[in-house]
Order: structure tokens, then C-alpha cells, then sequence
């Protein structure tokens, strides 16, 4: 994983094997999928907010790291299509 982030914001480049995911990669493939980050507290003791980046669903901003948050709601999730 990379991360690089200035003061309009941050990429974040993640390195998946596609043999991982079940998938052979090739121009033009649409896949579904969702991504996002997670905000600590002020102190950076406690997960505070999450941040996905396609499901702005009511509930995927709601953290108190209970087992019952990690929902997924593929509906909502956004299209990636391969170059």
C-alpha cells in the first residue's frame, strides 16, 4: 500500500493479486466494488467516521466498531472498468 495526501486531498494505491480475487484482468472488464478510509477521534483512540467512497448509504458513516457494521451493500457499490 502507498499513500501520498497534500492539502486537496490523498491516493491511496493498493496492490491486490487478481489471482487473489478470482479474476482475469483484460481491457474493458467492469467490476463493482467499494473503497474507503477511516477517521480516529481526535485523541487517535477510537475509529470516529468511515468514508467510503460509493455507498453513501445512512449507516456506513456510523462507527462504534461493533462486528455489525461491516455490512455490505453491493447496490451501492460504485463500477471500475478496466484500461
Amino acid at each position: 500500500m502507498h499513500c501520498a495526501s497534500d492539502k486537496e486531498g490523498c491516493i491511496v494505491e493498493i496492490a491486490v493479486p487478481w489471482a487473489r480475487l478470482g479474476v482475469a484482468p483484460k481491457s474493458g472488464l467492469q467490476l463493482i466494488g467499494d473503497a474507503g478510509v477511516i477517521f480516529g477521534n481526535k485523541g487517535g483512540t477510537r475509529n470516529a467516521i468511515r468514508h467510503p467512497w460509493a455507498d453513501k448509504g445512512p449507516e456506513v458513516s456510523i462507527n462504534n466498531d461493533l462486528p455489525s457494521e461491516s455490512r455490505l451493500h453491493p447496490n451501492d457499490w460504485g463500477r471500475w472498468t478496466l484500461e
